[in-house]
């Protein structure tokens, strides 16, 4: 039996730029950080914008092709260059798993994955529960993620239920080398005093004059940002002056159906994205902020807003109780009624709403960064240590 190698370089790979998913550049940055300050070598790898720079958008159309050749044709080279040329004591950790194809180059080296959701996977494969439709080409390609990731030998999983789907969806068995490693906030969120969150505001020149509940995402279907709507409906004459503001994308044409029906119009505020500090005040400054996601492998705005100290109102499915714990209230995503009387009693309930305040700060607890170090930290040594038993896949 081979000695197991030392730990010495970590080499992350990242999302190709052009496609713009600010999350996972993120969560690339934090965990490169924080494994630079245990002493390890880190280098991080993204696709290369080659033949994509003659596209306007890698996201639609011949545009998206292009883009393909830059990310499954010309990067997995770059990434057999690496695996020839990688020291004995390297991990290659491919940061999402939609690039699971990225082991392939990589293979007789030691790799992990990293499993954020496999929503679009199970769009692809018919189920409707995802919320995720799919294309042709879009279920050709999670078809080919789906096979790489039943091949990955190690796996970490942002939540249990991510960790679930993917032992179902691969047929994994359930051992050690498929691991859940509870994400850490992305960036740092903190209360702040009213003062506080005001004065940043004016700064990002962001005005907001009447109490509001925030939403934090993007248009997908399955975000169902048109509760929100509906919320402001029921609540029209008894707190008419409540506004709901979301942070994201602009809204998308079946939403504006819904916000011309329930008349919100003027009662809604679209920022789309901000800075982090100022997200951060946007969240102080709410009343509460509403989740009621159909489906989530994570949903790291419920946590972001639990550090903030901002109550937080979230759906009952997916991974969405796990990551609230006891720090919020979950509704069926459909419940608006439920929802609005819930924000009518945070108001008048000065009590309840500290109280959810506290549990949520406490629910925090168990997202800190240490553990979240040590857990990848193990992790590598262990798939280090199977790597060099010949058990390399």
């Amino acid at each position: 039996m081979n000695k197991a190698r030392s730990l010495t370089e970590l080499v992350l790979i990242g999302n190709y730029p052009p496609d713009n998913q600010f999350s996972m550049r993120l969560y690339v940055e934090l965990l490169a950080d924080a494994m630079m300050k245990q002493g390890l070598r880190v280098t991080v790898y993204t696709p290369r914008v080659y033949v994509g720079r003659w596209a306007r958008s890698t996201n639609k159309g011949l545009g998206k092709w292009l883009g393909y050749v830059d990310k499954y044709v010309l990067f997995p080279l770059k990434l057999r260059e690496l695996a020839r040329s990688a020291s004995p004591g390297t991990v290659f950790q491919i940061c999402d798993h939609s690039n699971a194809m990225y082991a392939n180059p990589l293979r007789g080296r030691p790799v992990i994955v990293t499993c954020h959701d496999l929503l679009a996977v199970r769009g692809a494969l018919g189920d409707p529960d995802a919320y995720c439709a799919a294309s042709r080409a879009g279920r050709v390609l999670q078809h080919w993620i789906l096979k790489n990731l039943a091949e990955i030998p190690f796996a970490a999983c942002v939540s249990d239920f991510t960790r679930s789907d993917l032992l179902r969806l691969t047929k994994r068995r359930s051992g050690l080398s498929t691991r859940t490693i509870l994400s850490p906030a992305n960036c740092h969120f903190q209360s702040l005093t009213t003062a506080q969150a005001t004065e940043i505001l004016r700064l990002e020149g962001i005005s907001i004059n009447q109490p509001y509940i925030l939403h934090v995402g993007s248009n997908l279907p399955r975000k169902n940002r048109v509760l929100l709507f509906r919320v402001l409906f029921e609540l029209r004459e008894k707190w008419p002056d409540l506004i709901a503001v979301f942070v994201g994308s602009d809204f998308s044409e079946s939403e504006r159906a819904v916000l011309e029906r329930t008349s919100s119009e003027s009662r809604v505020r679209l920022l789309g994205r901000v800075s982090v500090r100022a997200l951060n005040a946007l969240y102080c400054g709410a009343h509460a902020m509403i989740f009621p996601s159909f489906a989530e492998g994570f949903g790291w705005p419920v946590l972001e807003a639990q550090f903030s100290g901002c109550p937080v109102l979230s759906g009952n499915r997916t991974s969405l109780p796990e990551v609230l714990g006891a720090g919020g209230l979950l509704f069926e995503c459909d419940d608006e009624i439920g929802m609005a009387s819930a924000l009518l009693e945070l108001k008048e309930n000065a009590g309840l709403r500290e109280e959810l305040i506290s549990r949520g700060h406490q629910n925090t607890l168990r997202f800190r960064l240490e553990p979240w170090v040590q857990a990848y930290l193990n992790l590598y040594k262990d798939c280090l240590a199977d790597n060099s038993n010949g058990h390399a896949a």
